[in-house]
């Protein structure tokens, strides 16, 4: 990678992990544990799509770096854990979903936001043991579709922006 490649991952490493630490400040969106928008993945979407010779590179990145600092300092190893199952998950149907070329930022984004709610899921159900959790399971599925639709929304205003640049 080039030293600009470089740059503009660490800038939005920095920005997704911004975006991660305001949202913990906000109240629940939800009374459902564990609903949350995701703001943080924004910015690897738009990693995703952005010109670049790596995009896919470049967002998987930027994803390791926002998921190991934010889930570290705020979520701690379990959190972690979680996270990454998560993020892994939703960044591998995104890449493929995206390379395939047949949706749009919109579904790939709602693909994503439920690839995350099913990594972390799963995770979760392999270190508890049990599939117990199915039921929670759909809930968070049913909140993934509108906070993957407001990212995508979120994520096409700053593309649109970006692009006069």
């Amino acid at each position: 990678m080039q030293v600009k490649q470089i740059t503009r991952c660490a800038l939005l490493a920095s920005a997704a992990i911004l975006f991660g630490w305001i949202e913990r400040m906000f109240p629940p969106l939800s009374a459902v544990p564990g609903v949350k928008l995701g703001l943080g993945n924004i910015i690897v979407l738009l990693a995703l799509f952005l010109k670049s010779e790596h995009p896919y590179l470049e967002s998987f990145m930027i994803l390791l770096v926002k998921i190991s600092v934010t889930g570290l300092l705020f979520s701690g190893v379990t959190g972690f854990l979680y996270s990454l199952c998560g993020g892994v998950l939703s960044w591998a149907v995104m890449a493929m979903l995206k390379k395939m070329g047949k949706c749009s930022l919109w579904g790939i984004s709602v693909a994503g936001s439920a690839m995350h709610v099913s990594g972390q899921m799963l995770c979760a159900m392999f270190f508890m043991g049990s599939n117990g959790l199915l039921w929670y399971w759909a809930m968070l599925l049913f909140f993934a579709v509108p906070s993957g639709l407001v990212i995508a929304g979120l994520s096409v205003g700053v593309l649109k922006k970006m692009s006069k640049y």
